[in-house]
Order: structure tokens, then C-alpha cells, then sequence
């Protein structure tokens, strides 16, 4: 079916648009200024070496994800381009191109030729709607999307018998559970049931299974989730306490299954998202778009359909057709477990099922026309296969070179505001020694504190925050020692007030063309001026950001 480079050749061709990512970054953004949760990653990869990073990603209340896997696994990447904020964005391409490429050697051993074709195309399809920004975003909403297709061709595997696939089993299931608490109850249960399976399928050879793969993946287990179980025992209160209490409690509400449902299902309708593009969330919370009402999922029904030829021509199939169902049912059960709000950022990973049921739909077409028409599968599903992935590949690499840099808008933003509030600094003389203290309320300035943050410590200034505003390190809390400055970080409406209070002086200012005309109401605005979910002034809406110098903190 196909010289023996021709494998090769067509994983290459997918992971293209990547390398041709990574280069476009390093022309780009070489000096690129993270805010936000990418600013906070970056603190948290800048520790590694100099202070404990035991968990994942700050979350909310008074806790953060599980563990900080992703930290580690971006640090080299850091460390490589001399410390630079870009390293995170490459090491964010490298970890999903690692996925891409275990998804297809998994497709290739299990279904030659036409699944790893299959597959690719359904990646590439799914990366073109994803976005090159996306791709190459850390960001724990982003980065766990395609790593969650591996675990489902990992667990396949295991389930086929592979005993090689438990130890990756376990580092990508930690990758996901660690890296955002919402996959625990997907990607742990995915590895126990492809475990069980690998353990039990072969009776006889119960012992050398355990000696040759559970054993080497336990310890492999125990070394990833040493850190975390640190935390655990030495910390109080832990981190883990903390989110099961957060969860037991449940103070916000639970959501449904229902949610769960309609979450799954309607990337089954005519116009999916992860093929089609991403549909506005639902307001006021912004919401996923399909958590109260959902199309009817026509193309679960062609899904079937197809389950059924695999189940009966291609009995390997079984397997990954029971992990794609248990996957949707634990993701229907982890959404209706959801406290709060189902915010639509974090739902991305709901595009990964019906990636993988369009993968197998194309797989069971291939296998119908190939045993009634044998000679169809190399002379013409083969060339229109890899003409559409050619195609499908041209198209993301178009999208890489018309592509801005991952949160552009906000890394000039923070661009902006550095230049004023290091002058600042340094008109304090230079035997002002001490802390650099960041005051500011959940949301909007604690956005925009990150990204300075990061540049100041860039800069060798120790930089704090009030204790209890954020969890960067219980280093960065402000102490009892000296001051060299106090900065107050307001937006929007907060500006307004900050410029009229005497004790604060403005040392930098960023806001919007409309800004002061949405201040004050004025009906002449364009609507959604300066407020755009999708990051026109910035991820968290802002219309303006004032960085300013506390005279006065009584």
C-alpha cells in the first residue's frame, strides 16, 4: 500500500505548519511579553532550580491544578532560548506535536496505511480550526486538547495488548490530570481501563506483564507525582485539600449531565465546531455554546453506522470503539460535575471525541469500498488521501504565516506599561532597595500585574504581591522587609477613580480609542467597542489599564 518512506513522509508533512510555527515565533517574538496565566507560567518556570514549584497552575479561591508537570516540561525550552518568553510558546508546539506524532504511530501499528491517513488528516483539520495561536499557547486550556487524542490511542493500544503504551499511559494521563484538574476524572480512568485490560488479556503471562510494563510505570507514576505528594504532606493546608474541599462543598452549584450531553453531542451536529469554527460563547457568563441547547447529532448516527462495519470487518477496532465511548461518557459525567459557570475556554478538549469518531468514520468508509473494490485502496483512496492532507497542510501553514503571536494584544499591552513603571523605578535613585509590592483586585489587574511582574524580575527587581491576592509562590507573598515601591493595578472604571485619588500617581496608562466615551456611556461607541471576548483589547475585556505609584498606604 505504499513505498516504506510513505509514512514518514505524510507525519512530516503534518507536523510542517509546527516547525514553520516555531520559526515564524522565533522571527516574531523574539520579544515577546506574556500576561496572565502565561505570565504566571512563566513565574512558575523561572522557580524551578531556585524555589519549590510543587503544583500546577494557580486556578482560583485557594487553590491550583493538581501538579506542575507542564512547568517542568517547558523549562528546557526556557532555558534554551536564554531565558526568553518565546521558549514557552516553542515547548508548547513541542509537546502537541508530540502528540500528533504518537497519535500516528499508534494509527499506523494498529491500521496500516489508511487510519495513519485518516488520522492526520484529522488532526490537521482540527489544528486548522484550533488556530496556529492555539497550537503553540501553554496556556492549560490549550495545551491539554491534543494530548487528550493521545491518551485515547495510548489506551486503545494498552487495550490491544501493547505493553509498551502503559508507561506513556501514565506520563500523558499525569500530564492531563495534573496539568488541569478537569481531566482526573477522564484521563485516570482511561489508564486504569486500558491497564486492566493490558494486565488481564493475557492471563498466562500475568507476571511477566507486571514485571516488564507495571512495575517500570508505577515507578515512572511515583516519580511524576512526587512533587505534588510533597505538597501534600508538608504543606498545610495542601493544595489537594483544598481542592477536594472545593469540590465537596460545591459552594457555586453543580451543573447537570445534561450539560455534559449537550457539550458531547452537539460537536455531532451538521456544523460542528472543531471542523467548522468556533461558535460566540453564551453570555452573560460565557458559557459553551451548546450548555443549554444543543443541535440534534445527525453525525452520531454516521458515527454508529461506521462502529458497526469496524466492529464486524476489523476486530482490532473494538477496542479504540469502547475507549471513545467510555471517553464521551466520562466527559459527559466530569461537565455535569462542573461547579459553576460551564466558561467556554475550558471546553476545547469536547472537539477531541468527535475528532477521533470522524477518524473512524473515514477509516470504516475506507475498509467498505476496499472489500468490495480491492484495487480501489491504492489507486484511489491512497492519492485522494494524501491529496487532502497536502491540502489540509497548505491550509495551516497559511494560517501560520497570516497568524499573530498567541495573545498579541495583551503582549503589547504590557509592552506598553513596562517602559513607565521601570522609569519609575529608577527615578526612586538606585539605594532604594526592597520589594516591589503589586495591589490588585481578582480579575483585570491581576491580569496585567503577571505580565509586569515577569518583566521586573527579568529586570533583577524582587517583586511581591499582597498575600491572598494571588498564588505565585509563597516567596512572592510581601513581607515584613523593606519597600522600594507599591504599585496599584486598576482597569476600566478603576482607572477613572485611580486618577482622582492624591495618594496614587499614574506612572503608565494603556486604554482603548473608546475609552473615554464608553466611560461615560456616550451612545456614539461602536458596539462591543473595546470589549471583545476573543482578545481584541485584550482576554479580559479591558478598555483601559492604569499602573499606578502608591504615594500614600495608609
Amino acid at each position: 500500500m505504499g513505498k516504506e518512506w510513505l509514512p514518514q513522509l505524510a507525519v512530516a508533512v503534518t507536523l510542517l505548519p509546527l516547525v514553520l510555527a516555531a520559526v515564524h515565533l522565533l522571527v516574531r517574538a523574539g520579544d515577546y511579553f506574556p500576561t496572565g496565566d502565561l505570565a504566571a507560567t512563566e513565574l512558575q518556570v523561572r522557580d524551578i532550580g531556585h524555589h519549590p514549584v510543587l503544583v500546577g497552575l494557580f486556578s482560583r479561591d485557594t487553590w491550583s491544578h493538581p501538579g506542575p508537570l507542564l512547568f517542568y516540561i517547558l523549562a528546557p525550552f526556557f532555558w534554551l532560548t536564554g531565558g526568553s518568553s518565546v521558549g514557552l510558546l516553542l515547548g508548547g508546539l513541542a509537546i502537541n506535536g508530540a502528540a500528533i506524532a504518537g497519535m500516528a504511530y499508534i494509527a499506523h501499528r494498529r491500521g496500516g496505511m489508511p487510519l495513519l491517513l485518516c488520522t492526520l488528516l484529522g488532526v490537521g483539520l482540527l489544528v486548522r480550526t484550533f488556530g496556529a495561536d492555539r497550537v503553540a499557547d501553554p496556556w492549560v486550556c490549550y495545551i491539554t486538547v491534543l494530548p487528550l487524542g493521545l491518551m485515547i490511542f495510548l489506551t486503545w493500544s494498552m487495550m490491544c495488548g501493547d505493553g509498551w503504551a502503559l508507561p506513556w499511559s501514565v506520563v500523558v494521563a499525569s500530564f492531563l490530570a495534573q496539568t488541569h484538574v478537569g481531566f482526573v476524572p477522564i484521563a485516570v480512568p482511561l489508564l486504569l481501563w486500558g491497564a486492566g485490560w493490558l494486565v488481564l488479556a493475557d492471563r498466562s503471562s500475568i507476571r511477566s506483564t507486571l514485571r516488564r510494563f507495571v512495575l517500570p510505570a508505577a515507578g515512572i507514576g511515583a516519580v511524576l507525582w512526587l512533587l505534588p505528594l510533597l505538597d501534600l504532606v508538608f504543606s498545610t493546608p495542601s493544595n489537594v485539600g483544598n481542592i477536594v474541599r472545593w469540590f465537596r462543598d460545591a459552594d457555586a452549584g453543580v451543573r447537570s449531565p445534561v450539560n455534559g450531553w449537550r457539550l458531547i453531542t452537539g460537536q455531532f451536529g451538521l456544523r460542528p465546531e472543531w471542523l467548522i469554527g468556533k461558535l460566540p460563547c453564551a453570555f452573560p457568563a460565557c458559557e459553551a455554546p451548546f450548555t443549554f441547547r444543543a443541535p440534534f447529532p445527525w453525525l452520531l448516527a454516521v458515527a454508529a453506522l461506521a462502529a458497526v462495519v469496524l466492529w464486524r470487518r476489523v476486530p482490532d477496532s473494538r477496542g479504540m470503539l469502547a475507549t471513545l465511548g467510555l471517553t464521551m461518557l466520562l466527559g459527559i459525567v466530569a461537565i455535569g460535575r462542573t461547579i459553576g459557570p460551564i466558561i467556554d475556554y475550558r471546553y476545547y478538549w469536547t472537539w477531541i471525541p468527535a475528532m477521533v469518531a470522524f477518524v473512524l468514520t473515514l477509516w470504516a468508509g475506507w475498509v467498505a469500498v476496499t472489500r468490495r473494490w480491492p484495487d480501489a485502496g491504492p489507486r484511489v483512496l491512497l492519492p485522494l488521501a494524501l491529496c487532502g492532507l497536502v491540502g489540509v497542510t497548505l491550509a495551516n501553514i497559511v494560517g501560520v504565516a497570516t497568524a499573530g503571536i498567541p495573545r498579541e494584544v495583551d503582549a503589547r499591552i504590557t509592552r506598553m506599561l513596562t517602559p513607565g513603571v521601570v522609569a519609575a523605578l529608577e527615578d526612586l535613585g538606585e539605594g532604594t532597595d526592597g520589594q516591589v509590592v503589586f495591589v490588585y483586585p481578582y480579575g483585570g489587574g491581576q491580569w496585567w500585574a503577571r505580565g509586569l511582574m515577569v518583566q521586573l524580575e527579568e529586570r533583577g527587581y524582587d517583586v511581591r504581591v499582597d498575600r491572598g491576592t494571588d498564588v505565585l509562590g509563597d516567596h512572592r507573598f510581601a513581607d515584613d522587609g523593606p519597600e522600594r515601591a507599591r504599585f496599584a493595578m486598576l482597569v476600566n472604571d478603576g482607572v477613572l477613580g485611580g486618577l482622582r485619588n492624591p495618594n496614587l500617581q499614574v506612572v503608565a496608562q494603556w486604554r482603548t480609542p473608546y475609552s473615554e466615551a464608553q466611560m461615560s456611556g456616550a451612545a456614539d461607541v461602536p458596539d462591543g467597542a473595546g470589549f471583545d471576548v476573543n482578545g481584541m483589547y485584550g482576554d479580559v475585556g479591558a478598555r483601559r489599564v492604569g499602573v499606578f505609584l502608591i504615594l500614600d498606604d495608609t
